[in-house]
C-alpha cells in the first residue's frame, strides 16, 4: 500500500488530485478557483525530543507549525519547522512553495509578527 503513495507522490498524482478537489470546493462556495486573499498563523507545539529549536518570545522547546488558508478556511499549506525559526520567515517559506499556485493573491492577513 506504500508504494502507492510514493509512486502518486513521484508522478505528482496526490498534487493534482488534491488541486482539483480544492478547485471544486471554491466553486461550490461559490468563489474563483484562484484565491485573491489568504490567511497565515503560525503555533508553537511543545516536544520532548532532540534537536528541536527553542522559541526566547514564548519560553517554548519545540516546533512551529505555519499555516496558510485561503478565506473560507480551506488549507493551502502547512510547514513545519523548529521554534527558533521567526514568525516571518516561515510564512515567506509558506508563499515561495506556492508561489506558481498563487498567482492571483493579492491580499495575505497575518499578525503583527
Amino acid at each position: 500500500m506504500n508504494r502507492y503513495f510514493q509512486l502518486w507522490g513521484w508522478d505528482s498524482a496526490l498534487d493534482r488530485i488534491r488541486d482539483a478537489l480544492y478547485e471544486n470546493c471554491r466553486e461550490l462556495l461559490g468563489c474563483e478557483a484562484s484565491p485573491t486573499a489568504a490567511i497565515t498563523d503560525s503555533q508553537n507545539v511543545k516536544s520532548a525530543e532532540k534537536g528541536n529549536g527553542f522559541d526566547p518570545g514564548k519560553k517554548i522547546k519545540g516546533k512551529k507549525r505555519h499555516i496558510l488558508v485561503h478565506t473560507q478556511g480551506l488549507l493551502l499549506s502547512a510547514l513545519v519547522h523548529s521554534s527558533g525559526v521567526q514568525v516571518r520567515d516561515g510564512g515567506i517559506s509558506l508563499l515561495e512553495m506556492l508561489y506558481d499556485r498563487l498567482l492571483f493573491l493579492k491580499t495575505l492577513f497575518a499578525d503583527s509578527a
